[in-house]
């Protein structure tokens, strides 16, 4: 996860589309943030992120196929195996008695809402958070150490300490292990507390008019 996080915060803070693409490669959950790239209108950026991320799957499918032709199956019994026990949406309607099916469905049109919200909001900064918001809300099966690119858009918001930064360690009822269903649900559910305020501090109109965002945020999301 830490590379994730890495991953993500030389996407923003150099643009470069190579980035993306590899982004998308090696986590897959965050493919929504590649979509920041189509909604900030770097179309040859976008385009380039698609190539590199072809680029990396025809690789991974040369130097290793079969664990290539087995990760969707391997992906499909994580998620009915795993996705009761995650942080997320899906854990939140499996818990209370949905299929793993509509769980999932369920997640994806989630994450697809707060993805509609990034196109209409004005600002790459509030694009860019409400994008990994997306992959977070769209995501299967989410981790609590998933919750720390959470970091990425405030450190470009708030580049000195400040309340917002204590915002994701909702996440903290996560790391106690939770071992009961009702756990998990409260587990979940403070999670993407984290997840909506974070979003509404940086990408409300009512943010983006109390406060200018740092010069230095600004300008590395201006490219």
């Amino acid at each position: 996860m830490r590379t994730a996080t890495e991953v993500t915060s030389l996407l923003v803070r150099s643009g470069t589309p190579s980035v993306a693409g590899a982004m998308v490669v090696m986590k897959v959950w965050l493919w929504p943030v590649a979509v920041f790239l189509l909604f900030s209108r770097r179309f040859l950026a976008a385009s380039t992120a698609a190539m590199w991320a072809v680029a990396g799957t025809c690789a991974w499918w040369l130097l290793s196929p079969d664990t290539f032709s087995a990760y969707d199956d391997r992906t499909r019994e994580t998620v009915a195996g795993f996705g009761r026990f995650g942080i997320g949406v899906l854990s939140i309607a499996v818990n209370e008695g949905a299929s793993v099916g509509a769980a999932e469905v369920l997640a994806f049109a989630a994450g697809a809402a707060v993805l509609l919200l990034a196109w209409r909001v004005t600002g790459d900064l509030a694009r860019f958070t409400l994008c990994l918001a997306a992959a977070l809300v769209a995501s299967p099966v989410v981790w609590a150490h998933y919750y720390a690119v959470l970091f990425v858009p405030i450190a470009l918001r708030s580049p000195r300490l400040s309340g917002l930064w204590l915002v994701p360690y909702l996440t903290i009822g996560a790391l106690l292990w939770p071992t009961i269903r009702l756990e998990f649900i409260v587990a979940s559910a403070a999670s993407l507390a984290a997840v909506a305020i974070v979003s509404l501090k940086i990408a409300s109109p009512t943010a983006s008019r109390g406060a200018a965002q740092p010069a230095r945020a600004a300008a590395t999301l201006e490219r």
